[in-house]
């Protein structure tokens, strides 16, 4: 099993008694959406080991400059929290806020060490390569606020969320791993429904390793994206009935993805990393969005930063259906012409699931199918 980053799994969650003494303070409130309010969380429980709060100044350039923190850890994108000017002004000189779900609830306490003006067009270059507002990234980090604010958090109130028994802390997973014995574990990003490619580089996963830890991501979507739900459902039949039996464990990751292309796919790999995992599968198009990323942006990635993320990346090629290969193989490994081929589209299925049909048998395996074509709503 992995170490996760900086040697130390982090914990900001308040003891009983520590959370009955920060209630009591007469702190200044500040509201925080969903989105941040999971972030919140993957501090509290070590998701973003080291990280133990959001990041100053220093940390986001040294981040968006050199994919490293200041310290010299490999970590590619800043985890931020933005405010208003009018939040700004109503916190003043504090040294300490709250910070409130929507419902009220009072989450967490923050230490105020920063507040500084957000550079949203250079963190867009750098991040994402564009200021495209069609980019589904570069348009959420211009509708944030104007400022960004720094500091440690501690959690007050542990909700697990809406998919509680699958949202399972870096502490938990690792304590399973150890159960069932396994030295080496690969991870597997999604945000989508399992099609045959997926499954199938999920078991080239399993030849180099002891097991497979299925971890689909539950958080904000984009319009179009399968609806965490439906993810969810699907991939529980996955590992309980197709992927072999005591080889895989299922559980989510809270994340609200940037669609950044290489630099989310390697975080996306260090947080796995934090939850134990010794290797990690990176798929063609990982964390992408329409064109602005291709396979040799990856590649370069790759290239110039594998060795100083400490988990074995298992870049694959792309996964498919030959008819003369008589089942699913990689296209690199593949000697026949491309009209014995059936290449898994997530277009193709989407289209076919839209319009209640089966995709072809070659893409999307039965079972799954009519899980999916039982659903009301597909899509967010």
């Amino acid at each position: 099993m992995n170490n996760p980053l900086g040697g130390k799994l982090i914990n900001r969650i308040a003891t009983p008694r520590q959370r009955a003494c920060l209630l009591k303070l007469a702190l200044p409130e500040l509201h925080i959406s969903e989105e941040r309010f999971i972030e919140v969380r993957n501090i509290a429980h070590g998701v973003y080991s080291p990280l133990t709060g959001f990041l100053g100044k220093k940390e986001v350039n040294s981040i968006l400059s050199s994919w490293h923190l200041t310290n010299g850890i490999f970590w590619p994108i800043p985890i931020i929290l933005d405010i208003s000017f009018a939040e700004r002004k109503k916190i003043k000189d504090a040294r300490r806020v709250f910070l409130v779900a929507g419902n009220g609830k009072k989450i967490a306490v923050m230490d105020v060490k920063e507040i500084y003006l957000f550079k949203k067009t250079s963190f867009c270059k750098q991040i994402f390569k564009t200021t495209d507002m069609k980019h589904p990234g570069v348009k959420k980090i211009f509708s944030r606020k104007e400022y960004l604010i720094a500091g440690n958090i501690i959690l007050l109130h542990d909700d697990r969320g809406e998919f509680a028994h699958y949202n399972l802390s870096p502490k938990k997973v690792r304590e399973i791993f150890v159960k069932k014995n396994w030295k080496k574990i690969v991870g597997f990003h999604t945000r989508n429904v399992p099609h045959r490619g997926h499954e199938h580089v999920q078991r080239e996963g399993l030849k180099v390793t002891d097991g497979v830890f299925v971890n689909p991501l539950v958080g904000y979507k984009k319009s179009g994206d399968f609806r965490n739900e439906v993810v969810l459902k699907a991939y529980t039949y996955l590992s309980r009935h197709i992927l072999p039996r005591g080889k895989s464990l299922l559980g989510i990751l809270e994340h609200n993805p940037y669609y950044a292309g290489p630099r989310e796919a390697l975080l996306t790999a260090m947080l796995r990393k934090n939850f134990g995992c010794t290797h990690f599968i990176i798929g063609r198009d990982h964390t992408g969005v329409g064109n602005y990323y291709a396979p040799r942006d990856y590649e370069k990635a790759l290239a110039k930063y594998n060795a100083k993320m400490g988990i074995i990346i298992l870049h694959f090629k792309e996964a498919l259906f030959c008819h003369d290969c008589k089942g699913m193989t990689l296209e690199n490994l593949c000697l026949h012409g491309e009209n014995q081929r059936v290449r898994p589209s997530g277009t193709k299925v989407r289209a076919a699931l839209i319009a209640k049909r089966h995709p072809p048998e070659e893409m999307m395996r039965p079972e799954i199918v009519n899980l999916l074509l039982r659903e009301k709503s597909l899509f967010v």
